[in-house]
């Protein structure tokens, strides 16, 4: 139940905390690269994001939205998606119409396994 909490924990922190200073990047670098496709694979794999995969700033974003998969216990789904944390974190808008159409994939895919869990 503890390593769920440090999960959850970590989404809330990357909504109240901006991601320029988590990821230590300009806000420029941050909305103007694309998730690798190492780490989309990864993602649509259902895996939590290994750190060695992450490349670009928004590899790390997709990486924390992937620890998700990693919840053991069904209530803390249910908490992940009543706090709202990991929609906001999914909605990240991008400069780029090609990231934001990786958003939309990240969005629809993770949508899907938190109805099915």
């Amino acid at each position: 139940m503890l390593r769920d909490a440090d999960k959850i924990d970590i989404l809330k922190v990357n909504i109240i905390v901006p991601f320029e200073e988590i990821y230590n990047v300009t806000t420029y670098d941050l909305k103007h690269c694309k998730v690798t496709e190492e780490v989309m694979q990864a993602f649509f794999e259902e895996h939590a994001v290994l750190r060695n995969l992450k490349k670009t700033p928004v590899d790390y974003l997709v990486g924390h939205i992937s620890l998700v998969y990693e919840l053991v216990y069904p209530i803390s789904r249910k908490l992940v998606y009543k706090q709202g944390y990991l929609d906001k974190l999914m909605n990240f808008q991008s400069e780029l119409s090609e990231t934001n159409a990786q958003f939309a994939k990240i969005q629809e895919k993770m949508t899907t396994y938190m109805e099915l869990a």
